[in-house]
């Protein structure tokens, strides 16, 4: 009983210590901006242009290649972030291969009171009076790409676009902005939670097994009409060497005999009395006994543990990036 009692104390105490710090971390102030990439993709491709279409843009004929970019800066931090912790705005830079042709912000439920100002054709501003943990600005824009890109064939425009942007700010406690593909991000966290709840399971199942086989003898290997006895300790009467063996009986004229290294014989009874003399029965140890059910009710709860949050983690963050 003191056992089970330890036990279940060890498993408490994991899952306790495992909430309160969540918890603190929930409440620790971090100040955090992430930018997503909800879309991004070129607007003139070769196919168009090999069909002679013009492209006009405010009257202007475009020739270079167009992006659309729709982005996101989401508060995903647990601090306000306000004014007066802007010391310089948040500045996205792109490259000298591209240039801003426009850009404006796209109306949320969160209604921030925000602004967009181009401050150079590589250069755009965003401020905002208070953006509360949760929230986010979105914008989209138009990109031109005025000089050629060095990249090989599978390496598109949109994507090398994306991977230029920079930014440059002054806000107090915020060291840089995440950059996020949430597509990318959603699809190599469900493999992780995949990998995570597969290995989780795997140790459950040996968990499960360490306590049953204290229960019940566990064979994979005998056939099903072979009842497995005990483990005895055996003398052999050729050279009286004595080890550890697996005893069965199939049949009532035979006893089946298995050795440290799995090799199976079978003795009838007659042939068996002249090859062993048996010295003992070998008992699993109590102790031993014990030792395998804590370690498999430790198995089965900490990583049933494991499964319950990394599930409330995906669906947690499925919900943050939809």
């Amino acid at each position: 009983m003191g056992t089970i009692l330890t036990i279940i104390g060890i498993i408490i105490a994991i899952i306790l210590w495992q909430i309160e710090r969540r918890r603190a971390k929930k409440n620790m102030q971090i100040t955090k901006l992430e930018f997503r990439k909800k879309e991004c993709f070129s607007l003139i491709s070769s196919a168009v242009k090999k069909i002679n279409i013009d492209v006009m843009y405010k009257e202007k004929k475009i020739a270079n290649p167009l992006i659309l970019f729709k982005g996101e800066i989401v508060n995903t931090g647990t601090k306000d972030i306000d004014k007066l912790s802007i010391i310089s705005p948040l500045k996205i830079i792109i490259a000298n291969n591209y240039e801003w042709l426009e850009v404006h912000l796209i109306e949320n439920e969160y209604k921030v009171n925000s602004k967009v100002t181009m401050l150079s054709k590589n250069t755009i501003e965003l401020e905002w009076d208070l953006l509360k943990t949760g929230e986010k600005i979105e914008f989209e824009a138009l990109v031109e790409n005025i000089k050629k890109v060095e990249k090989d064939q599978k390496y598109k425009l949109s994507a090398h676009f994306y991977d230029s942007i920079k930014f440059d700010h002054r806000i107090a406690n915020l060291a840089e902005i995440d950059c996020v593909n949430k597509f990318e991000y959603l699809k190599k966290f469900k493999e992780m939670c995949i990998g995570v709840i597969v290995f989780s399971s795997v140790m459950i199942l040996l968990g499960s097994l360490s306590i049953i086989s204290t229960f019940y003898r566990i064979d994979f290997i005998s056939n099903s009409k072979e009842n497995i006895k005990t483990f005895v300790e055996l003398s052999s009467k050729n050279n009286g060497k004595s080890s550890i063996y697996e005893i069965f009986i199939s049949n009532p004229e035979e006893i089946g005999v298995i050795d440290n290294l799995g090799r199976r014989n079978k003795y009838t009874i007659e042939n068996f009395n002249k090859e062993f003399t048996i010295k003992r029965i070998v008992e699993l140890k109590e102790k031993f006994k014990i030792l395998l059910r804590i370690l498999g009710i430790i198995l089965v709860g900490l990583f049933s543990f494991f499964i319950y949050f990394i599930q409330k983690d995906y669906k947690k963050e499925r919900k943050k990036y939809s």
